[in-house]
This record gives structure tokens, sequence and C-alpha cells, in this order.
């Protein structure tokens, strides 16, 4: 049975080196092969790169400046239409990195957008092992600090995430978003990613711990009413098994961040390098506490 097969590339060089990985996009799997492939002498740029890299890392890179990742698809079945293959195509270059983001932590990655897609090259797997090709797709698309090249296995978990397509927790996700904002110096929006993933863990583990309970949807939506500062002092201890308020992470979460993301949401207030850093580092600790009590 004839099979579609894509090679292309993206710019984050995968710590993972090299491996394999079935990904699931709606109800079918894909077979992926990725190789973190190093610049050779000559390959041609426009931006500021390493001229030749072997072993080295530029920190938090998302420009291919030493390095990037190829990577084959062989889809399980064929598919005629060239723009569903492409688009295929990206579905699984950005679940893949997203599910890299999660497991490895490495918050400043983001999706590849349409008009930002490598190459393409669109073969045909026959059942023999040979290819045929159909086509080639072409899309419009100072050195920091490095480090040796990092190394490391798929973990278990990531394994998990791509065979069984599940969510990732929005909070954790949410809490990604605010580190790479602040690393790219977005600090207004890093600061209010930040106190969005406090507050959705929150309020999802009210809901989840009163529809345990026997409650109704509409119930549990009506005790949800009752405002932010209700639900800490009074539902969040039954979740967590004793209260938030009066605890240090408490304290520095309403001077250090919450207030502040106020200010930004209804002021438009500006905000710095240092407070922003203080803010996200104070919703590491936030979630870290509120995590470790409530129930998985």
């Amino acid at each position: 049975m004839a099979r579609t097969f894509v090679k292309t590339a993206f710019p984050y060089p995968l710590v993972w080196d090299e491996g394999n990985a079935e990904i699931r996009i709606g109800a079918n799997l894909y077979k992926t092969h990725f190789k973190r492939v190093y610049r050779q002498e000559g390959d041609v740029s426009v931006i500021p790169v390493v001229t030749e890299a072997q072993n080295v890392e530029i920190t938090n890179d998302r420009l291919f400046r030493a390095a990037h990742t190829s990577l084959e698809i062989l889809f399980p079945l064929f598919v005629s239409e060239q723009s569903q293959v492409l688009e295929i195509t990206r579905s699984v270059i950005n679940r893949l990195i997203e599910v890299y983001r999660f497991t490895m932590n490495e918050f400043f990655l983001e999706p590849i957008p349409e008009n930002e897609m490598w190459p393409s090259t669109i073969l045909i797997a026959q059942d023999d092992g040979t290819f045929a090709p159909v086509s080639l797709f072409e899309h419009v698309f100072t050195l920091g600090g490095s480090r040796p090249a990092r190394t490391a296995p798929i973990p278990d978990l990531a394994r998990e995430y791509f065979c069984s397509g599940a969510e990732l927790p929005i909070h954790r996700m949410l809490f990604l978003n605010a580190q790479r904002e602040y690393i790219f110096e977005n600090y207004r929006l890093a600061i209010v990613e930040a106190e969005t993933a406090i507050e959705s863990l929150i309020l999802n583990a009210i809901s989840q711990y009163y529809l345990d309970q026997g409650l109704s949807e509409k119930e549990v939506e009506g005790k949800l009413e009752c405002g932010l500062k209700n639900l800490i002092k009074d539902h969040l201890p039954k979740c967590c098994g004793e209260s938030f308020v009066g605890t240090g992470e408490h304290s520095a979460w309403k001077t250090k961040l919450y207030n502040l993301r106020n200010k930004i949401v209804h002021q438009g207030a500006s905000v710095g390098m240092q407070e922003t850093d203080e803010a996200v580092q104070t919703a590491e600790q936030v979630l870290k506490w509120l995590e470790k009590r409530i129930p998985k």
C-alpha cells in the first residue's frame, strides 16, 4: 500500500538528538524520525550564525544558528491533496514541539506558523521500501551564550502524550508561556500569563473537587461565582487540606504578582525585568505549593 512520506525540518535543535516517535493527529498515528543537524561550513544564512558547529548549543536559540532538526514523517495512508499534506506536516511538527516543550521545560519555544514552514520534500513510500518523488514545496520563512549540546532520552511521559493525544495541563502550558515571554522581554504578557496559570489551576482544582463530591456542573458553576478571594479563602482549603491564606507563598503572590497583574490589566502599567523576574519566580513557587497539595 502506497503511503505519503515527507522530509522536512524546523529551526529548533531538540536535545533528544535523534529518535523515533509515533504522533497522533486526530484519529491517525504518524511515524516520525527526527535528528539534530549541525551547521556545516558553506550553509547559507541571512542572520548571524556559527560558521560551522559540532556539539555546541546556543542558549535559548530559535534561529538555527548552530543546529536545526530534520524530520521524516511516514503517513498511515496516501494523501493526494498537497495542501492537506502540508497542513498535516505542520500539525505533526507543532505537536512534536508542544510536547517536547512541556516535557523538557523548554519554555522559549513556540509553534511554527504556516508562513515560516521550511521546505518539504513529499514522496510516495512503496511497500518494497522505495520512494517515488511527488514534488518540492518551499515556504517563505548576535550569537548568545552557548554551552555543550545537551542530549537526553525521550521520557516515557512524552511518549504517553504523543500516543494518547491527551491535552497537556493548561496551567503548566500557561506558565511555560510566562517564562518564554520573560526571556523575550514581553514583560507585561509574562506577568499576565503567570497569574492566569495560577488562577486556572485554582479554578480547575475546585471544580474537579466538587464534581468528585457529586455536585452537578451547574452547582459547581454557582460556587465559582463567589470571586477569586473567596475561592481561595473558603473553597481551596477543601482541595488542598490546608489554607493557602497566611502562607509565605500567599503573601508573595499578593504583593509580587496578583497586584502587579491588576495594575497591568486595569491601568496599563509598565513593568521592568526585575519586577517580572520576581513575579515569574513567585508564580513558580505558588504552583509548586498548589500542585503538592491538590489531588492528582
